[in-house]
């Protein structure tokens, strides 16, 4: 028999695969008239749509927006020193990206700025001090410690609370704090210095006075 054939609205489809055939009318096996028409449709693949820029919205202003436009969210918290305090830092899919719909849209919020705590210890107080120019610190930031020995001690070693060593430095810097830090600082005393003996003077060696002679007349 012959047909004719003609393209109906595409459409979208999870299964079929775009710009192949999803369906017809009438179906596969029906009889039909000789010279009627066969209405077929085209998948246009899968439906997405794009994903709202939701960056720098409060999360309940984030949230509404995905949610109209189709998308579940999730949410996860940060620190950030950047963002403000209940703002999106981040969002996967990232904005203008295309989704199914239904499909789960992650934004990331900012808690602030987390700050984390500076600490120094020292082995002996009478031995000198250390000062953090800063005892909180925000997350990411540096932080640093000065170091001097009083008179009679000198500095004998310097670790921070991750086990790395600085010598016998007298300024140490930690970047990219992460978590609460300490510096250990050790003092020692100088040695007390050996006293140079006085040499024993030589002896002065006594002077033989020269013999008297007497001469007698025989």
């Amino acid at each position: 028999a012959s047909y004719k054939y003609e393209a109906g609205t595409a459409g979208h489809s999870d299964t079929v695969k775009e710009n192949r055939v999803m369906r017809q009318t009438p179906e596969a096996g029906t009889k039909a008239d000789k010279g009627s028409t066969v209405i077929y449709i085209l998948s246009a693949g899968q439906e997405t749509i794009a994903v709202p820029d939701v960056k720098n919205m409060y999360e309940g202003e984030a949230t509404a927006a995905l949610n109209n436009a189709g998308f579940e969210v999730t949410v996860d918290y940060a620190s950030d020193k950047d963002v403000p305090q209940g703002c999106v830092i981040s969002q996967s899919p990232a904005a203008g990206e295309k989704a199914k719909p239904d499909s789960t849209v992650n934004i990331k919020v900012s808690t602030g700025v987390q700050y984390y705590y500076a600490i120094a210890y020292v082995n002996d107080p009478s031995g000198g001090y250390v000062t953090p120019e800063s005892t909180q610190v925000p997350e990411g930031d540096s932080v640093t410690f000065s170091i001097a020995a009083n008179s009679g001690y000198h500095i004998s070693s310097v670790v921070d609370s991750n086990g790395n060593s600085y010598g016998a430095s007298s300024s140490v810097t930690i970047s990219n704090v992460k978590g609460d830090l300490s510096l250990s600082v050790a003092f020692d005393k100088d040695p007390t210095p050996t006293p140079t003996p006085t040499p024993t003077p030589e002896p002065t060696p006594a002077i033989v006075p020269a013999a008297s002679l007497t001469f007698y007349r025989t």
